[in-house]
């Protein structure tokens, strides 16, 4: 035995003799021997250390006795009786949990044991008996209370590993513990393995809530959106770094495709825009933005849409499909343009008919001309040009054409009724020639064939024989061919007619010169009370600018029918019949163009005169140079006269109006280069910026909106040409070029092909 063995004996018999429990009760401690510690200690007095060491040893018996008269300071009735369960009642009952606890614990009722560690604020111990109990959730919650976050996870981690795998995805359990575990690795800080997570996970608020967190707004947003809540993927998109393409694809998904568009249209996202406008059905919108992107198609389809018909057909024109085109440009009642599809398309009857709807009969014989005589097509076109030509007086003509055509065969379907039209006509023109007895004949063989035809019966029997007197001299209109004006000037002709009055050939006959005549409309035809006051204003104007490229005016004269001018005799035609979405100007002719109204603006504004109407009808193109026209709405600038304005207004074009002078705003020679820049956009792309049969529309589109890009229209234009345009066309006064001289300048470095 050696010295420590044998000091313990001794210490231990001592102890006994000397009956000293607590140092026997430390002695058996020492040793391990935890029974005969507690109960040394309880005979001590130590029913606490006692309860300790029976709830190490796992001895229920002491643990319940020793417990019992430690906390209670005795031991109740029937005491033996009790199980460890029982008494933690009791001594829970009897607010003393700390006691209870080990005997909970003994008797593995977890739960109870958990919450008399609650109620000493102990989350912790009350986590980790819920983990010994199995409940999970519960013990994952206080360890989380108890910042123990490494052992909430740990504990979420087990439960989802017992839980049964499903051939249906994630259950909801499982879901749950997934967002429970992605939000306690947040928490510590990593977050790619709770991104992880989570992205296993269906859409939720809660996993939009936890992406959020984790800085992984993109995917945020997403889940948001999955789960129906489009504000808050909204506000989150807002503080996103490219926030507004985010904002604006939300408001797509989430049914505002409207406002989806603006936003994508200020980015600059033209496409997208266009795609947003389609789904919102603002199909106009959605139309300017195609076109933009050269879809011309897709810009057709939404025009058509629109109600935008020529805009509609040019867009098919420009996709190359010309028939489609051309009808939609017969229902927009612009039959030129639907004639040159359609000759485009190689069915030259159907463009000659359009040309002659156009009251363009010229256009129609050009074309007639590509037709061989002998194809059935010529005759075709020819009885469809028939009716305007006798209208016009060109009989002579139409009975030329006629004879070019071979003669009809037999009676064939379908021949009898062009053997009959075109014995009509012949009629019609001998009968306009005067040539009573050849028109008899037509329409007697008419007769003969089909006694209803048309009015034939009755011009037969009106046929009167040839006259042998000379004929009047024709009336046309308020003064008539022959007729001497002021005993000075003999009217020769027609030349035109505008919203004021009548224009005319004229003699001078004192000086043996050509000049023009301008007559006022009678109010039956259309004039106003207005008209003389601006007649004489143009008269007071156009004296005063003396220039080559500005309209010359002699003198002002009265008549009985009224007021006339006379003015320099021009011989060409206007701007506006020089400009085609078909035939491209060239840019030398198209640079000269605007030198020549620029140059006549120049000498105009040098003297304080701003037009105010400039538009490619007020500007003639003869054969040396361009003048320009119609000064009867210009006025000084610098002075102010309302009455005037509104005059200027309801005369002037709003599809050539200064933003400044839609607005009503004191006027400056400026205002006219903006109309000038219209006028050069035109020429350029063959069509005017700005298009809209509504004149507020138009007017709020000058306001509000940028051009479309020339290019579009006309690729390739240098870019020189495209910053030029920009400038005249500025929305601000300022940003515009300061005179027509810096218009010149500018202009003689654009280059031309």
């Amino acid at each position: 035995m050696d010295a420590v063995a044998g000091f313990a004996m001794t210490s231990k018999l001592i102890s006994r003799l000397t009956r000293d429990h607590q140092k026997l009760a430390e002695t058996y401690e020492s040793e391990g021997n935890k029974r005969k510690a507690a109960d040394a200690y309880a005979k001590a007095g130590d029913h606490q250390r006692a309860a300790a060491l029976a709830a190490e040893a796992q001895d229920e018996p002491r643990l319940i006795r020793y417990s019992l008269l430690a906390f209670l300071g005795r031991l109740p009735p029937r005491a033996d009786d009790l199980d460890a369960r029982q008494a933690g009642d009791l001594l829970a009952s009897s607010g003393h949990f700390g006691a209870a606890l080990p005997l909970f614990e003994l008797a593995g009722d977890y739960r109870r044991a958990a919450s008399a560690a609650l109620k000493l604020k102990d989350s912790g111990r009350a986590a980790r008996f819920y983990e010994q109990g199995r409940m999970w959730t519960e013990a994952a919650a206080h360890y989380e209370q108890a910042g123990l976050f490494e052992d909430a996870l740990r504990v979420l981690e087990t439960e989802a590993k017992s839980l049964p795998r499903g051939r249906a995805g994630l259950s909801t359990r499982a879901q749950e513990l997934s967002l429970k575990r992605a939000e306690l690795l947040i928490q510590l800080g990593r977050s790619t393995a709770a991104v992880s997570l989570l992205q296993q996970l269906p859409p939720s608020i809660r996993r939009a809530e936890l992406l959020e967190r984790s800085g992984r707004n993109t995917e945020a947003i997403e889940a948001y959106l999955g789960a129906g809540e489009s504000d808050r993927a909204l506000n989150l998109a807002r503080r996103s770094p490219d926030q507004t393409r985010r904002v604006a694809e939300i408001h797509l998904r989430s049914g505002r495709p409207a406002v989806a568009g603006q936003i994508f249209a200020s980015l600059g996202l033209v496409r997208e825009a266009a795609e947003a406008y389609e789904k919102a059905e603002d199909w106009w919108q959605a139309a300017y933005r195609w076109e933009t992107v050269r879809e011309t198609a897709r810009a057709a389809e939404a025009y058509r849409r629109a109600g935008q018909l020529r805009d509609a057909a040019r867009c098919f024109a420009a996709a190359g499909q010309p028939l489609q085109a051309a009808e939609l440009y017969v229902l927009a009642k612009d039959f030129g343009a639907a004639a040159a599809l359609q000759a485009e398309a190689g069915d030259l009857a159907a463009a000659i008919g359009l040309y002659i709807q156009a009251n363009d009969p010229d256009k129609a014989l050009a074309t007639l001309r590509r037709i061989p005589t002998q194809e059935p097509g010529y005759l075709k076109g020819v009885l469809l040009a028939a009716p305007k030509l006798v209208a016009l007086g060109r009989a002579e003509e139409l009975l030329r054409l006629l004879s070019q055509a071979p003669a009809p065969g037999g009676r064939k379907p379908g021949e009898t009724g062009s053997l009959l039209d075109r014995l009509y006509w012949e009629g019609r023109a001998l009968e306009a020639r005067d040539q009573a007895a050849p028109a008899r004949e037509r329409y007697e063989k008419i007769l003969g064939i089909t006694p209803s035809h048309r009015d034939v019966a009755d011009r037969l029997g009106r046929l009167a024989p040839p006259a042998t007197t000379a004929m009047a001299l024709p009336s046309i209109g308020g003064l008539t061919i022959g007729q001497r004006l002021a005993n000075r000037y003999e009217i020769l002709g027609e030349l035109g007619k505008g919203g004021m009055g009548k224009v005319y050939k004229a003699k001078d006959l004192d000086l043996g010169e050509m000049v023009a005549i301008k007559t006022l409309l009678t109010p039956a035809e259309g004039g106003t009370g207005a008209d003389e006051e601006r007649l004489l204003r143009e008269v007071q104007i156009c004296r005063r600018v003396s220039h080559p490229n500005v309209v010359r005016v002699f003198d002002l004269g009265r008549f009985d029918g009224g007021v006339f001018v006379t003015m320099e005799l021009l011989e060409g035609q206007t701007l506006d019949n020089v400009i085609s979405p078909f035939d491209t100007i060239p840019l030398s002719r198209v640079r000269f163009f605007i030198s020549e109204i620029a140059a006549g603006l120049q000498e105009a504004h040098a003297l304080g005169i701003v037009h105010r109407d400039l538009k490619p009808s007020n500007v003639m193109v003869a054969e040396k140079r361009l003048k320009i026209l119609d000064f009867g709405i210009a006025r000084m600038s610098g002075g102010f006269d309302s009455r005037l304005t509104r005059t200027g207004f309801a005369f002037g074009s709003p599809m050539f109006m200064s933003p400044e002078q839609l607005m009503g705003e004191e006027l400056d020679g400026r205002s006219d280069l903006y109309s000038l820049g219209i006028v050069a956009y035109a020429m350029i792309a063959g069509r005017e910026p700005f298009v809209d049969e509504n004149p507020a529309v138009l007017a709020l589109r000058h306001l509000q909106e940028e051009p479309p890009d020339v290019r579009q229209f006309r690729p390739g234009l240098p870019e020189p040409w495209v910053a030029f345009l920009a400038r005249l066309l500025a929305k601000k006064l300022a940003d515009r070029y300061a005179s027509a001289r810096e218009v010149l300048a500018a202009l003689e470095t654009l280059p031309v092909e």
